[in-house]
This record gives structure tokens, C-alpha cells and sequence, in this order.
């Protein structure tokens, strides 16, 4: 999965570059540059592109407000090192994970 939080030609192209076979590629930022997917793009492979519906900068930045006050709470349910991502897919494919999953990089403590 490649997310995109740029929205610049350049990004999405890199992000294309990137997906493997069954990849998603999801574009949050909007963008004003040009670019094409073709149906090649989308039947080679099973890739997926999928647009993400993003707030406006006043959302953003009550959003913001609200976590820096500490009135947010994520529900991190699952913490599991990176070298574990397919087995966290399962989970969340089969419905064993409620609240956020978090994959951590290198030997860092989960908790």
C-alpha cells in the first residue's frame, strides 16, 4: 500500500512505481498536477487507486487542537513490530482486530 499525502505528479508516480501485485495506492492530498492511470494500470496486477476523502485546513486544524488538549484517545487494540504486517492483515481481514493497528520498525518496545 502506497499513501500519498503530497498529491504532486511526481509523488504519484513514485507511488505507482512502488505498488506490487494487489497493491492500493491511496491518494489523500489533493492535487492540481495532471497525471494518468490507464486500464493496464488497473488490470495489471489487481492494483487498486482510490482517492481518500480529506477535511478542510480549519478541520485539520481543530483536529489539531483537540489532540494537542489530549481530548483524543486512540483505541490501539494491536502493537506488533513491522516483520508481522501479513499476519496483522489477517487480523484485520477477518475482523479479529477492533481500534487501530500499529506496526512498529525495528526493535523498538511496542508498549
Amino acid at each position: 500500500m502506497v499513501v500519498d499525502f503530497v498529491g504532486k505528479k511526481s509523488t504519484f508516480d513514485l507511488g505507482r512505481s512502488l505498488l506490487g501485485y494487489g497493491g492500493r495506492f491511496l491518494a489523500v492530498a489533493p492535487g492540481v498536477e495532471t497525471t494518468t492511470v490507464s486500464a493496464s494500470d488497473l488490470v495489471d496486477g489487481g492494483k487498486s487507486y482510490l482517492g481518500v476523502y480529506s477535511s478542510t485546513m480549519a478541520d485539520l486544524a481543530r483536529v489539531i487542537a483537540l489532540a494537542e488538549a489530549k481530548r483524543l484517545t486512540p483505541v490501539v487494540t494491536c502493537k506488533e513490530p513491522l516483520a508481522n504486517a501479513a499476519s496483522v492483515l489477517e487480523d484485520l481481514r477477518n475482523g479479529r482486530i477492533v481500534g487501530r493497528a500499529v506496526l512498529f520498525p525495528g526493535p523498538m518496545d511496542p508498549n
